[in-house]
């Protein structure tokens, strides 16, 4: 075996065989199940109605798509875990194909990662706004605006990621023989070179791709939380515009994806912090135990980008019922054209059918 070469004992070697177990056997399941569940997010949140709370997720939805794809399945499971489920009798390394796909296999991802945090701060001050000024803020204006927003959010993450496709190149390995660094591919690997501009993004990914809209979401969170248990206790949760039931379930959805993310993202900022903070020798302990640690928590992440579904299942009634009668209709041979319609149209116009007595 591969690992032979360690101390079984070594903390570090159980790191590395947990993170490769992981991408083995979880990282296809959560690949797998957060496209079709990221799917059913968007399909329900944008042909029943559309509004803020909506236009987030379905963009959230679409981003975490781009990284289950490829980073999840191409990357960590394709890369990685199927070499070490197979005993590495199946290597497929898709960034030490070329230069080329070196860098385009990091830069997406990575753009990918600012978005979606991005995308849950915007959600996250979106709900803060209309938790405060819920007469200002209505919960169904500013659809435009709320696209425009995520079009920007999206756009940055492209621009500020830029760099990883001049500094990413292919690397010859100066591990020795038996480390874990040079199981896969004892010649190459996808690395930044040393110049400047890797470092300074290297940085700037650790920092405001991970510890600042990390702690952006959980200092607003808990400000959500204090305000939501106040008017609970005070019996005074009111909000404007929306359904109250409705908007309520939207604020735990929200306060359920964005500390699922927070649990994920949190351990993994202060870890990759401490590694940049470490002498990057070969022969460091410390280092390459934070470098493992560091990819084992990274592959962990994935579950926030797939699991959505289940939250929004969980917590959000409506979206749970709109679900079920999107299934339901979906496998009748005989679907009422009337009930299915239920999950397409907005609430005003199903009001108009039933008054009219319509059917379709």
């Amino acid at each position: 075996m591969y690992f032979d070469g360690f101390n079984n004992d070594s903390i570090l070697v159980n790191v590395v065989k947990s993170d490769f177990i992981f991408r083995a056997y979880f990282s296809p399941i959560i690949a797998v199940i957060g496209i079709v569940g990221n799917v059913f997010v968007i399909s329900i949140f944008i042909k029943y109605r559309r509004n803020r709370f909506a236009i987030y997720s379905s963009v959230l939805a679409i981003v975490n798509i781009v990284i289950l794809v490829f980073n999840t399945f191409l990357d960590d499971f394709l890369g990685r875990g199927i070499s070490y489920a197979t005993d590495w009798k199946i290597v497929i390394k898709i960034d030490v194909y070329s230069t080329g796909t070196c860098r385009f296999m990091n830069f997406i991802p990575n753009a990918m990662y600012c978005a979606n945090a991005y995308i849950i701060v915007a959600l996250s001050v979106d709900r803060y706004l209309l938790l405060t000024k819920p007469l200002k803020y209505n919960a169904d204006k500013g659809v435009r605006g709320t696209c425009l927003t995520c079009v920007i959010i999206v756009g940055m993450a492209l621009v500020l990621n830029f760099p990883l496709l001049l500094t990413y190149q292919l690397v010859i390995n100066d591990f020795v023989n038996n480390s874990v660094e040079n199981i896969l591919n004892p010649e190459f690997e996808c690395s930044l070179d040393n110049s400047a501009l890797a470092h300074f993004e290297l940085y700037s990914k650790s920092l405001f791709t991970l510890a600042i809209p990390t702690g952006i979401i959980i200092f607003l969170n808990a400000f959500i939380i204090f305000k939501l248990l106040f008017r609970y206790s005070s019996q005074s949760f009111i909000i404007q515009g929306a359904n109250s039931l409705s908007e309520q379930s939207r604020f735990v959805g929200h306060l359920a994806v964005s500390c699922l993310f927070s649990v994920l993202f949190l351990p993994l900022s202060i870890v990759i912090v401490m590694r940049l903070l470490h002498n990057s020798k070969a022969d460091n302990f410390d280092y390459l135990f934070l470098k493992a640690l560091s990819k084992f928590l990274s592959s962990v992440k994935d579950i926030s980008f797939g699991g959505n579904i289940f939250l929004y299942l969980l917590f959000m009634p409506n979206f749970r019922k709109r679900c079920k009668q999107m299934v339901t209709c979906y496998y009748n041979s005989h679907p009422s054209h009337y009930h299915c319609s239920q999950v397409f149209l907005s609430p005003a116009r199903l009001s108009l059918l039933i008054q009219n007595d319509l059917k379709y």
